[in-house]
Order: C-alpha cells, then structure tokens, then sequence
C-alpha cells in the first residue's frame, strides 16, 4: 500500500527565489536613492533652495520611501 502526503511543499525550495526577489528589491531601492542624488542639483535649482535646504528634501524623501517600505513589507 502506498501513502500519498497531501503536505505542503517544503519551505526550502523557495530560498533562492526568495533570495532572488530580495535582492532585486535591494537593488530597486538603491537605484531609486541613486536617480534622486542625480536630480537633487536640478531640483534645488528650478526650487531656488539652499544646499541646507536640500539636504532636508533628500532627507523627507529618505523617510517617506522608508516609511512606505515598511508599510509595504
């Protein structure tokens, strides 16, 4: 006689497809931190801001894209 197991499948096989979509998450947030670095110049220009003051709009973009990462999971 055989047993069939109706067990769900081993957590063990997604490791590297769950590796696979962290780091392609990582890479996502660091590429996005990136664009905003390049654009800051560009901003503080048409905005008319001082250095200070883009110091603080990178830092509110900073915060609000951590936030909403952590909201998101």
């Amino acid at each position: 006689m055989s047993q069939l197991s109706n067990s769900p499948p081993s957590p063990v096989k997604y490791v590297r497809l769950i590796f696979f979509l962290v780091i392609i998450a990582y890479f996502m947030d660091i590429i996005d931190a990136s664009i905003v670095t390049v654009a800051l110049p560009s901003i503080r220009i048409e905005f008319g801001a001082s250095i200070a003051n883009s110091q603080w709009i990178y830092g509110a973009y900073a915060i609000t894209l951590a936030g909403f990462l952590l909201l998101m999971g």
